[in-house]
């Protein structure tokens, strides 16, 4: 029991250590799965469209139909520090959430967009900023690399909204209670 008491307060000990430790609440997203989209280039600037994919949302107010419309371009022999460009969420047909995409980052099959200059009737529910998640099939560690011209290429699409930090600095103290009351518990029992 002493051993169980001493991994506890150390548990605990850790924790308050990170009290910056925080819960984000539930972002606005849109997703758009098996999309496709287009890629071609004129030797320097390539060029990646998806238009009206069919997408779902959740955490936000839409009622209708959910479009996305995502067109980016790049400098060919510096791809990942020239790369911009926009999405357009579009519900019924109609405009509800707009931006651009400005820095990109990079995984194996997948590019990561910051997105600033929200715009539109969704805008409040999806923050002063957002992600865009591009996901290729195979195409690996460097997928502008591995895009051949004047193609058609399946990809998924994620747009996130910012999350809101939630600080939790009860949350040791809530931890550190409920263990010594379980512990005070068990050892009456006995």
């Amino acid at each position: 029991m002493l051993k169980t008491l001493i991994a506890a307060a150390s548990l605990a000990t850790a924790l308050s250590a990170t009290s910056a430790a925080a819960v984000t609440a539930d972002a606005a997203v849109v997703d758009a799965l098996f999309a496709d989209g287009y890629y071609f280039d004129d030797g320097s600037t390539g060029y990646f469209d998806v238009v009206g994919a069919f997408a779902a949302g959740q955490n936000f107010g839409y009622t209708g139909s959910l479009t996305l419309d995502v067109a980016f371009d790049f400098d060919l022999s510096n791809p990942y520090t020239s790369t911009g460009g926009y999405f357009d969420l579009r519900e019924d047909g109609v405009a509800v959430l707009g931006g651009l995409l400005t820095s990109v980052g990079v995984e194996t099959d997948q590019l990561i967009f910051d997105i600033t200059g929200l715009s539109q009737t969704y805008a409040p529910d999806f923050g002063s900023t957002a992600t865009l998640y591009v996901t290729f099939d195979g195409l690996g560690a460097d997928p502008l690399a591995a895009l051949t011209n004047d193609t058609y290429v399946p990809v998924d699409l994620m747009l996130v909204g910012e999350t809101a930090v939630v600080p939790l600095p009860a949350g040791v103290f809530l931890l550190a209670s409920g263990t010594f009351c379980m512990f005070t518990l068990r050892r009456r029992a006995t």
